[in-house]
């Protein structure tokens, strides 16, 4: 049972648009993450993966991306703001620290909140900590189970 993470954004497009069949989830995977995931199109294969993303394709036509470019640059620039902000507060000196996985996951959730259900998602900042921590939590389980040793046992 071969594992194989690929990093390299080429390579990656390669594998899922042109050699997709040729590279299947474990079946533990499938089980582990199931539950967590559910059965949508990261979790699919096969047929039912080629008929959820013509129904997603749609969402990601190029006209439909440019019309959230002011949803993204909004998004951006109260980002830009918050740093700033920081910057400037009490006792900065203009220098502070700045997760930046933290505040791209922030923008992410920020930008897809709005442009698929109309909201900012983590609107206040305690709001914003709360649900990246539940997303964070999610997201590293999901990374645990993926790569557990669990998944070398047959069958994994």
């Amino acid at each position: 049972n071969l594992r194989v993470i690929i990093a390299d954004p080429v390579m990656m497009q390669d594998v899922l648009v042109h050699h997709h069949a040729d590279f299947v989830k474990s079946a533990i995977g499938a089980t582990l993450l199931g539950p967590l995931m559910g059965s949508g199109v990261l979790m699919a294969e096969g047929d039912e993966h080629a008929r959820q993303r013509r129904l997603l394709n749609p969402a990601f036509q190029h006209e439909k991306l440019r019309a959230m470019l002011p949803i993204m640059t909004a998004s951006a620039a109260e980002m830009t703001e918050r740093w700033l902000a920081r910057l400037s507060g009490g006792g900065s000196k203009g220098a502070c620290e700045i997760d930046a996985a933290e505040e791209m996951s922030r923008l992410t959730l920020n930008i897809v909140g709005r442009a698929a259900f109309g909201t900012n998602i983590g609107g206040s900042a305690a709001e914003a900590t709360r649900v990246y921590a539940a997303l964070a939590d999610v997201l590293e389980l999901g990374t645990k189970l993926i790569l557990s040793p669990a998944g070398l046992l047959p069958g994994g």
